[in-house]
């Protein structure tokens, strides 16, 4: 199976409103390991930590080359709703599809889909809770 989202990316590190872009993205079934979870991004926040990673501060700690060609999906933690569930049946308990979790640490969620390993879900938040639009 292959899920099509949309991302914000970046390919080089520098000024966020010079390096970030919006880009389509493929997820395929096969990214999903079995202690993962497909977790379908509500709202995440954008904070200095991630600014000072983008434009690599000292601040931000170690900055990962980024190969060339490739796009880096920034972020690491949010709200989403659970979409699949990896077949970890033990690391699943107290999980369900159709789920609203947080997550961290979770690379890459600045996305509409990420993969976060059950290990990073945070128990489940209410459903009926609002979320900020500005993080959306």
């Amino acid at each position: 199976m292959q899920t099509e989202f949309r991302a914000i990316v970046h390919s080089e590190y520098g000024a966020p409103e010079k390096v970030l872009k919006m880009a389509k993205r493929q997820l395929t079934s096969e990214e999903l390991g079995v202690d993962d979870v497909l977790v379908q991004v509500i709202a995440r926040p954008i904070h200095p930590g991630d600014i000072q990673m983008l434009s690599a501060l000292p601040q931000g700690g170690p900055v990962a080359p980024i190969p060339e060609g490739t796009l880096r999906i920034p972020g690491f933690e949010g709200v989403g709703t659970v979409r699949r569930l990896g077949t970890n049946a033990k690391a699943a308990k107290g999980f369900s599809e159709g789920q609203r979790v947080a997550f961290f640490p979770a690379a890459g969620a600045w996305g509409e889909y990420v993969v976060v390993r059950y290990n990073a879900l945070l128990r489940p938040v209410r459903p009926n809770l609002e979320v900020n639009p500005r993080l959306r």
